[in-house]
């Protein structure tokens, strides 16, 4: 999977769609304003967190490399396609500016690259 040109459409649109599937609901029905804490019964906060690790082993969010924390505040806050949107927005841009800032690093490459050799000592019998 390719990083988002626009992501935060795309975000939105995989959001559409992973409730769509779940749900088995046209995409159609689905938009920025729709409220699916309460259209699907997720009021209760065990239901929501449930969610938030099912959406979290979605292969697109997987593949832009964020994580919902199912117990932060943010994502306990989210209601509709577009809070949840946005959260996951916000969460992408955070990871892709930290990904540039380490990436900038002159030494990142040296150590990623070392010959180092690790400093335990590994048993060469161990299976």
């Amino acid at each position: 999977m390719t990083t988002p040109t626009n992501a935060a459409i795309w975000i939105e649109n995989n959001v559409i769609s992973f409730f769509a599937a779940k749900y088995r609901q046209p995409v159609t029905l689905f938009n920025w304003d729709s409220n699916v804490r309460s259209a699907f019964d997720l009021k209760q906060a065990a239901r929501w967190k449930s969610l938030g690790s099912e959406i979290n082993r979605a292969d697109w969010l997987i593949a832009i490399h964020i994580i919902i924390d199912v117990d932060s505040t943010s994502w306990t806050k989210c209601s509709t396609i577009g809070d949840i949107a946005t959260y996951l927005y916000n969460l992408y841009e955070s990871h892709k500016n930290f990904v540039l800032k380490v990436s900038g690093k002159p030494n990142l490459t040296k150590l990623l690259k070392s010959d180092a050799k690790p400093t335990r000592n590994v048993r060469a019998d161990a299976s």
